[in-house]
């Protein structure tokens, strides 16, 4: 996604710097592509899980699952950063 929301994101300088933020960035990309692309599209781009489905030439309920995986991994990943 060169050139994206997750680039954005994950290049954003014009926030402070701050230990959560540096903690949620790692993690974010630590993510598998597939699951951070999916986490991004849907919390960032607040893109629904259909039209993610759609984007991504997958199901909605893949979706949905690799949300819920890319969440588990994302707070997994914070608090390994966070204590880093």
């Amino acid at each position: 996604m060169t050139g994206s929301t997750e680039d954005m994101i994950l290049n954003n300088d014009s926030v402070p710097e701050r230990p959560e933020r540096s903690a949620t960035l790692s993690a974010l990309a630590d993510l598998p592509e597939v699951e951070r692309r999916t986490l991004v599209l849907a919390y960032y781009a607040a893109m629904p899980c259909d039209r993610i489905a759609e984007t991504t030439s997958s199901t909605p309920p893949s979706v949905l699952s690799q949300l819920h995986d890319a969440t588990r991994q994302l707070l997994e990943g914070i608090a390994t950063h966070g204590r880093n």
